[in-house]
């Protein structure tokens, strides 16, 4: 019996030392703080783990990142993270700072404000519509977490019901913010803002994807170096399809088809580019092409000379006399004049040489804003587009199409291509009757027979 007394008493005094102490993130740098990213409480209470998941914020119904820590200490150490050392707050100024400290009162609340984060510290240069969707994707393909970077038309917030094309750019630290970049940024969104001043400009979304650091020479490559190694490029180009893409496509009100989607990068993300413009064509139907670094392998000349053509694509080229590579000029040259012979048409690719220009984020700031110009001006279709009959009604939908003729119209035959000229579906339709078809995805073309010659129209 006086056994059971003492530990009675012991549990007693043990809680009576116990406190819960709730912490509020009442300040948070809005446009570096991503969407998408927890935030989490590292500090002495939780053996300094800055992604333990008991210690993640989450809203109160305010709206306000909020937790609770229960601890037996009498003062608390800590500091806010994003789920890594890599990600914790700093100052300001972009020092870090000392741990922050606080009494452990039962019921006290204590209110937190971050001045910035370790991996966007520095001076900002990204404008106001650019923010950080979440530094945590988790790309399955690569095993890794990836940040991403959003620009986002002016147009996007007047005209809620619009939909927008959409460029992704490899190496999204160097794309819009000079506090991310190697050394100064592409001015990304500086470039989409004056071509909307544009009047026959279609208002474009932009979307920065960060690069692996030490791993990205091998996630650029599509094949590899006997040196320098490579060649993980369509792991990553399977992170861009099936995680990158999707979220955007969910998030935002985006022209998901191939004609209104591009890819882009430098150097080693030209390469990259090059790669995925040629192996995913019904995805990406525009690249730009930076300074190539063509050097690499010899094997992505070969492997695009082997594929389709991809005739409806448009291909932006451009690289300067002062690279510091001898073999650069000629090496684009080459590719850009072989791939014509292959069968690509000439109109739909532009390629620049210009005089002195580096291998340099400077440069290709200043070649940007034409890139985008040509690449997103004209149609990537073909040109024929012959109007059909007023009464003769096309309706697409989540993959469906439905073909509506109404009683006045004759019988005839159609048939479906896709964006590369290969038949898909074929059939007969009848006045007054609907036919749909299901299961597409992209752009397509429909000819009609039987009626006044052959019509087309791009759906």
């Amino acid at each position: 019996m006086r056994y059971l007394v003492s530990v009675f008493f012991i549990i007693v005094c043990a809680s009576g030392l116990s406190a819960q102490v709730t912490f509020r993130l009442t300040g948070l740098p809005s446009r570096y703080t991503p969407e998408l990213d927890t935030l989490f409480l590292a500090g002495d209470f939780n053996g300094w783990n800055p992604r333990n998941p008991a210690f993640r914020f989450q809203k109160n119904p305010q709206g306000i990142p909020e937790l609770t820590v229960q601890s037996l200490q009498t003062n608390l150490l800590y500091k806010v993270t994003r789920g890594s050392w890599a990600t914790v707050e700093v100052a300001a100024s972009g020092q870090d700072i000392p741990n922050r400290s606080s009494a452990n009162t039962a019921g006290s609340q204590i209110s937190l404000s971050v001045a910035d984060w370790s991996d966007t510290k520095g001076n900002h240069t990204a404008g106001p519509r650019v923010s950080v969707l979440t530094s945590q994707l988790w790309l399955p393909s690569l095993k890794k977490y990836r940040r991403i970077w959003v620009y986002l038309p002016a147009a996007y917030a007047l005209e809620p019901n619009r939909r927008f094309p959409v460029m992704y750019f490899h190496d999204g630290q160097n794309v819009m913010d000079a506090a991310t970049s190697f050394s100064g940024e592409w001015r990304v969104d500086e470039a989409l803002i004056q071509l909307e001043n544009q009047p026959a400009w279609e208002p474009v979304i932009a979307v920065g994807i960060d690069h692996g650091g030490q791993d990205r020479i091998t996630e650029l490559t599509p094949f590899r170096h006997p040196n320098y190694g490579g060649g993980n490029a369509e792991n990553y180009a399977s992170a861009v399809l099936e995680v990158v893409k999707p979220l955007i496509d969910s998030l935002y009100r985006t022209k998901k088809e191939a004609p209104f989607t591009a890819i882009g990068g430098s150097s080693l993300g030209g390469v990259a580019s090059l790669f995925m413009a040629y192996q995913y064509p019904d995805v990406f139907s525009k690249a730009l092409i930076f300074s190539p670094s063509l050097w690499f392998s010899d094997s992505l000349r070969q492997f695009c000379l082997a594929q389709p053509q991809p005739t409806v694509s448009r291909l932006f080229w451009a690289c300067g006399t002062n690279e510091g590579d001898p073999d650069m000029v000629p090496d684009m040259n080459q590719c850009y004049n072989d791939l014509i012979l292959a069968g690509m048409p000439a109109g739909q690719m532009f390629k620049k040489v210009v005089s002195g220009g580096t291998h340099s984020e400077s440069f290709w700031s200043s070649q940007v804003q034409e890139g985008l110009q040509w690449l997103f001006s004209g149609t990537t279709v073909s040109t024929e587009k012959l109007l059909i009959s007023p009464d003769f009604r096309l309706q697409s939908h989540e993959g469906i199409l439905e073909i509506q003729v109404p009683e006045s119209e004759q019988p005839f035959d159609f048939s479906l291509y896709d964006i590369l000229g290969r038949p898909c579906y074929s059939g007969r339709i009848f006045a007054g009757a609907n036919r749909f078809v299901t299961g597409l995805r992209g752009l397509y073309l429909i000819e009609t027979k039987g009626k006044p010659g052959k019509k087309k129209i791009m759906l």
